[in-house]
């Protein structure tokens, strides 16, 4: 159930995109959610990844020259993760 003051429609946007971004700890994902601010920081950061008003250059690390608020960290670090497992050798 979204938090008051969130749409269903942004509710459920920011579990799709928690779950893109391969977000899966409980814990984190609940406080997200559970919370307008951050259901709307997730949709917010999302547009502008979207739209190009947030870049990565050549890598993931370009992430990390954003500002950062919790749920970008959740991000960067999710995103972190997922590169380093792309990169380890089999």
């Amino acid at each position: 159930m979204a938090p008051a003051g969130v749409l269903d429609a942004q509710y459920q946007n920011a579990r799709l995109f928690l779950e893109k971004w391969n977000i899966k700890r409980a814990d984190v994902v609940n406080q997200i959610m559970q919370s307008a601010e951050l259901v709307q920081e997730v949709n917010k950061f999302a547009y502008e990844l979207q739209t190009g008003k947030v870049k990565v250059e050549k890598n993931v690390a370009g992430y990390l020259l954003k500002p950062v608020t919790f749920v970008n960290f959740v991000e960067i670090m999710a995103m972190l993760n997922k590169y380093w497992t792309l990169m380890e050798f089999p």
